[in-house]
């Protein structure tokens, strides 16, 4: 189930690119949701602890090495470690190793999402992650599960920034963010800390307002589908209309990305409440799959 033998020898090139994610964090970082951390450690830290300092999963390696040419702007050609990426992955299927699948699938996928990956690869390398996530939430404990939770979060945003909060999504995507959105039962972290409550709230409730928009534009009558662009459409001119928050130096940034997120959970409640009175009206049921995530 877990890590499979690995290469732990790096060439100098692999060796600054993973010195960079050990340096900057990207792919892992969460700083915003670790606000209230004050144990010193951080959720990056967690790919090192599994994997060694020098990411013996080729999987997890090679996809951190694409995302990180595409972050420093690198003319290297990336195909070479595209392949390497999938000779690694197939070698972690057949050998069982789960946890190198997921974080290497995660890591591809943030790489494809950014630098125009078919989306149809993408959506691939996403069903893989899902299905080794199932798995690994029956075996991974506390802070590392909760890293999971937060790269799935990840990758339901930005894919739903690709597709769904963008004109003319076509059914196909929709269909595949419903099931790659579909509820994922995590084990109670014991003694959880107050920052990770926090953090799941925030994790929840995004997913949730990706579920609901898939779930109109894909259910829904025409009606309320142009209800939801337009409330969508409004609600970022309002957000971008908030004075910077950096204008004011007793605001953290922290507190800013807080107060966005509430803005957009408060126009989930009012979509909600809007297709209640639409329903109401035209005697047209919202799908029972439109639920809160608990």
């Amino acid at each position: 189930m877990f890590t499979g033998p690995g290469d732990g020898q790096l060439t100098d090139f692999e060796g600054r690119h993973i010195q960079s994610l050990r340096d900057r964090h990207f792919l892992f970082k969460f700083k915003i949701l670790q606000i209230g951390r004050t144990d010193g450690r951080h959720l990056w830290q967690n790919i090192f602890r599994r994997f060694g300092p020098n990411l013996t999963s080729k999987s997890a390696r090679h996809g951190c090495v694409l995302y990180s040419l595409y972050l420093h702007k690198t003319k290297e050609d990336p195909i070479p470690y595209l392949n390497k990426f999938y000779e690694g992955t197939r070698e972690a299927i057949k050998l069982n190793a789960v946890d190198d699948v997921v974080y290497g699938c995660y890591a591809i996928c943030m790489y494809g999402l950014h630098t125009g990956l078919d989306f149809r690869q993408i959506m691939k390398h996403a069903m893989g992650f899902r299905v080794g996530l199932m798995s690994l939430v029956k075996e991974f404990v506390d802070e590392e599960l909760f890293l999971l939770e937060c790269m799935w979060e990840k990758l339901v945003w930005f894919m739903a920034i690709d597709t769904v909060f963008r004109n003319n999504c076509s059914r196909e995507y929709l269909e595949f963010l419903e099931r790659f959105c579909e509820p994922i039962v995590f084990p109670t972290w014991r003694m959880c800390p107050s920052w990770v409550n926090e953090a799941l709230t925030t994790l929840r409730v995004k997913i949730q307002f990706v579920r609901f928009v898939v779930a109109i534009q894909l259910h829904g009558i025409p009606e309320i589908s142009d209800l939801l662009s337009t409330a969508i459409s409004s609600l970022n001119a309002f957000v971008d209309q908030i004075p910077n928050p950096f204008a004011f130096d007793w605001i953290p940034s922290g507190l800013w990305k807080r107060v966005d997120l509430s803005v957009r959970c408060l126009a989930l409640l009012g979509l909600t409440s809007a297709m209640l009175r639409l329903e109401n009206q035209l005697g047209t049921p919202i799908p029972q799959r439109i639920t809160l995530i608990n």
